[in-house]
């Protein structure tokens, strides 16, 4: 049996089948076309089928990507690369296990909610741009289903840096491709935001050296 085709054509991907949906197989091949042949994946995923089924993608991708950069510091911790040495830095290495636990329990909680407020973000400014159409599912959608680059973090040091570049391209590139629209207001959605956090956390590291603390 083939993927179920909508009113515009749109088979959806692979774990949306009705014969490879949940599996390691479906998950594998969504994956791959997500991140090898992004135009081909967002031009025929589904607009509107459901939220549980692309949020349960993007929990199991995200909380893999986290649990892996967990995993690669604590072993760089473990080879006495990033250790602290004294005073509050050893402070801090005392309650990284505990910092490392918590974010693992509750990373698919955590991914949940990045998704759903950053797909909010980006799809009211694609409607503030006149680019976003086709509903916030669609938005949502698109968000769950970028976020397989962050397998990109099993690569040690540079791999979460390439992860993080290529899910800003999945992005704009699912933006534009399923709601279409003009490549800029895709753009625009999702780099606008990206900035504006960057200048925040920015701001607040000056503030907080500047205090002393």
């Amino acid at each position: 049996m083939q993927n179920v085709v909508d009113e515009f054509g749109r088979s959806g991907p692979p774990w949306e089948s009705p014969e490879e949906a949940g599996t390691v197989r479906g998950l594998i091949q969504t994956l791959y076309g997500s991140l090898f042949s992004p135009t081909k994946f967002f031009s025929s995923m589904r607009r509107s089928d459901g939220y549980l089924t692309p949020l349960i993608y993007a929990v199991i991708l995200g909380s893999f990507a986290i649990l892996v950069s967990i995993g690669w510091e604590c072993l760089f911790i473990f080879r006495g690369d990033v250790l602290p040495n004294s005073g509050s830095g050893a402070q801090l290495g005392a309650l990284r296990p505990i910092s490392y636990g918590l974010t693992a329990i509750l990373s698919p909680l955590l991914i949940a909610f990045l998704v759903i407020v950053s797909s909010a973000v980006y799809h009211l400014i694609l409607l503030i741009l006149g680019g976003g159409a086709q509903g916030f599912q669609t938005s949502f959608r698109v968000v769950c289903y970028s976020q397989g680059a962050g397998v990109c973090n099993i690569v040690p040091l540079f791999g979460a840096a390439v992860g993080g570049i290529w899910n800003i391209v999945l992005l704009v590139i699912g933006l534009k491709e399923s709601h279409q629209t003009a490549a800029w207001k895709a753009g625009v959605a999702v780099i606008v935001p990206i900035v504006i956090w960057s200048v925040l956390l920015m701001a607040m590291i000056l503030m907080v050296t500047r205090l002393g603390l």
